[in-house]
């Protein structure tokens, strides 16, 4: 699909190809925003799609009262160690 829309903006211009990306998904645009993950939960899903082990959470600032805080944190993870329950690769025909 995405080949699709690119010859279209490259034939045709930005407004037709907008025009065929709101035909095609204008109601699920109209979504985004109940749709959308946070940050946190983005990271995580996109590092088990990886199989990947997931990543651990360090606070490093916090402020605000404790009914209502601000925190900012950093995340890390070993990107060569899979999660223990990825799936085994598969041996190349």
């Amino acid at each position: 699909m995405e080949a699709v829309l690119a010859a279209i903006y490259l034939d045709a211009g930005f407004d037709a190809a907008k025009a065929v990306v709101l035909r095609l998904w204008a109601s699920r645009l109209a979504t985004v925003d109940q749709d959308s993950r946070d940050a946190k939960t983005a990271l995580q899903e996109w590092a088990q799609a990886q199989g990947m082990t997931p990543p651990r959470y360090v606070q490093t600032d916090r402020s605000g009262p404790d009914h209502a805080p601000n925190s900012k944190s950093a995340s890390n993870w070993t990107m060569a160690a899979p999660h223990p329950h990825a799936a085994p690769e598969r041996n190349a025909a």
